[in-house]
């Protein structure tokens, strides 16, 4: 949902897999670090291609273009108002969390989800121009949004999905059920797309 890079897939509400609910939590540039005042890199710029190149690398079929990193991390360290809230993640993405890929293609991480989930909150209603979908549920569904990516079990939910993606290819996780009010949230996110945007995001 227009956050840069990492799609991530969101619970569709059944017990066994999650599906659709898609959120980028920022999407790449076109390689190394730029310099920041004083001929060093910004340490966000840094870690932000650090943990970029990382997603990339995982080679995932709707994952990071590598070409697109820098680009992508210097319009975040450009972000006066989420910009800092990445920062914890960056660094946390670009030392400790891993990277593959879900059975749909999508990116899965595996840690850092209580460092992303602030700058998540905070552009929650940020949209990719170039995703239809993706402007049309900012405009229309940015509460809906905002709750999903605010949601006080978002954090266990991610970390339930991702050690049982590690586990077993994400076949009986069971996620849906210890969190159900996970599930309204997609749910009620993937309600307002139906009512208001159901030409854009089919």
């Amino acid at each position: 949902m227009g956050l840069g890079f990492l799609t991530l897939a969101a619970c569709s509400g059944s017990d066994d897999e999650s599906s659709g609910a898609v959120a980028t939590a920022g999407r790449s540039s076109d390689g190394g670090a730029a310099e920041g005042s004083g001929g060093s890199a910004s340490r966000l710029l840094t870690a932000c291609v650090r943990t970029c190149e990382k997603q990339a690398d995982a080679k995932c079929a709707d994952g990071t273009d590598r070409n697109k990193c820098k680009s992508t991390c210097s319009a975040i360290e450009a972000d006066k108002e989420c910009g800092p809230e990445y920062l914890a993640f960056a660094e946390c993405g670009s030392t400790k969390a891993s990277f593959s890929c879900t059975p749909t293609g999508a990116i899965d991480m595996t840690g850092c989800w209580t460092d992303l989930q602030p700058y998540a909150e905070c552009a929650a209603c940020r949209s990719d121009p170039a995703d239809a979908c993706d402007v049309c549920s900012a405009a229309n569904c940015c509460d809906q949004r905002r709750a999903y990516w605010g949601h006080e079990d978002l954090v266990p939910f991610f970390e339930c999905e991702s050690s049982c993606i590690d586990r077993d290819g994400g076949t009986s996780c069971g996620c849906a059920t210890r969190y159900p009010r996970m599930v309204r949230a997609v749910n009620d996110m993937l309600q307002c797309h139906a009512e208001h945007c159901a030409s854009e995001c089919p």
